[in-house]
């Protein structure tokens, strides 16, 4: 499968790569311009954007898109919310154009204190993505996932 993953110079994301390469897969690196890709490995397709100014084709192509990027601890609230939220919507709803069967959102929200009982959202005004809704959290009853030894492995 191809695979779109925003934010792959990132911890998360460059293990996601290889990761993906090591199962078979073709990895495509959705990084911003200024990003160091030398880590990257060198035959994977690599697309220029910025999460806060997506190319309306960044998806083509790919069947699966991971969103595992973020704006930084670093950053301010205005950007995380350029970036995390409005960045991550905005790719999700590119994905649904391109008619991407499966987007996976990978966050760290409530991880220091997780609390089992809630939900994030009921309902949500972007459900693009085939009729689901566009959190993890609430998407995590129905996605083809397994747990094991306390950590999410992706079916892919």
């Amino acid at each position: 499968m191809k695979i779109l993953i925003a934010g792959a110079t990132g911890k998360t994301g460059l293990r996601l790569v290889n990761e993906l390469k090591t199962r078979g897969h073709e990895p495509v690196a959705l990084v911003r311009g200024s990003s160091d890709t030398s880590t990257l490995p060198a035959d994977v397709e690599v697309r220029q954007g910025d999460l806060a100014d997506l190319d309306g084709d960044v998806c083509k192509s790919c069947d699966v898109v991971i969103f595992a990027a973020g704006s930084g601890g670093a950053t301010g609230p205005d950007m995380t919310d350029k970036i995390d939220r409005d960045g991550a919507k905005r790719l999700i709803d590119l994905a649904a154009k391109s008619q991407v069967s499966r987007f996976v959102m990978l966050s760290t929200v409530g991880a220091d204190n997780p609390d089992p009982d809630s939900r994030c959202c009921q309902t949500n005004a972007n459900q693009s993505l085939q009729g689901q809704r566009s959190c993890s959290l609430c998407r995590a009853e129905t996605a083809p996932i397994g747990k094991s030894g306390g950590a999410v492995q992706l079916e892919i």
